[in-house]
């Protein structure tokens, strides 16, 4: 079944999935990984919003999700778009966020 299911799909829809997905990426949690990258992958480029709030751009946690599968490069791509999104829109923490989670992916990627 669809593990999201459970989840309204109103205006915190995208920030619940990045909440979610941000903790699967800090435990190293597999488990829900397919759901997770099904519905936040078509969100990749936008931003997570909860309201007026938001998580940040939703390719920083995809860049860590998809690190969980082993695509580093990917990854790596994602967490590029991440951070010039930040950049872009002047959100400093976001872009230092994404930056970290590239830091992260750059140690672990083979040279």
């Amino acid at each position: 079944g669809d593990d999201a299911a459970l989840l309204d799909r109103d205006q915190t829809f995208s920030a619940a999935l990045v909440a979610l997905g941000e903790a699967a990426v800090a435990l190293g949690d597999r488990a829900h990984l397919d759901t997770l990258l099904a519905h936040l992958e078509p969100l990749s480029g936008r931003w997570s919003w909860t309201g007026s709030c938001t998580l940040g751009p939703v390719d920083t946690t995809l860049a860590g999700l998809v690190a969980l599968t082993g695509d580093l490069d990917r990854a790596c791509v994602l967490g590029h778009a991440a951070a010039d999104a930040a950049r872009r829109l002047g959100a400093p923490r976001f872009e230092a966020s994404a930056r970290d989670r590239l830091q992260e992916l750059e140690v672990r990627r083979p040279r």
